[in-house]
């Protein structure tokens, strides 16, 4: 049990970098592992791998900053708002999650995010209308 809504908006935020800052050619992998199981959770790892430009060592402190962007002119050639890595790490954390990433300048970059999600057990009520992947609290 998790949010569907909340999730789809981090991995579109994630998926959506990694194709705009991607090199021409580039490769995007996304893969998602079920990391552990207990009584009453499942944790799963989302990570998106690209080829694209990076970022350096000195940006990637910055992140998470809202409107934030490596390159003054990364309105103009790429597109957005610098917002979309702020927004994903304020739904992480509020889903008791952690978003992590490596990246080198011209080489590319991956993002690992860890989430935990109830589970549903077959003796508790489901209502007919929230039979999802993800069943919203």
């Amino acid at each position: 049990m998790g949010s569907p809504l909340h999730l789809k908006r981090v991995l579109m935020n994630i998926a959506s970098n990694a194709v705009k800052y991607n090199k021409e050619n580039g490769r995007i992998k996304i893969c998602v592992t079920e990391k552990e199981i207990d009584c009453c959770n499942t944790y799963v790892e989302f990570d998106c791998a690209d080829t694209g430009i990076g970022m350096s060592e000195e940006y990637s402190a910055h992140i998470f900053e809202p409107f934030s962007q490596e390159n003054t002119g990364a309105r103009t050639q790429f597109g957005g708002s610098g917002l979309g890595m702020a927004i994903v790490k304020k739904l992480v954390d509020k889903m008791n999650g952690s978003v992590n990433f490596k990246s080198e300048k011209n080489i590319g970059t991956v993002f690992s995010v860890s989430l935990p999600f109830k589970l549903c057990h077959k003796d508790s009520p489901i209502e007919e209308n929230k039979k999802t992947f993800l069943i919203l609290e």
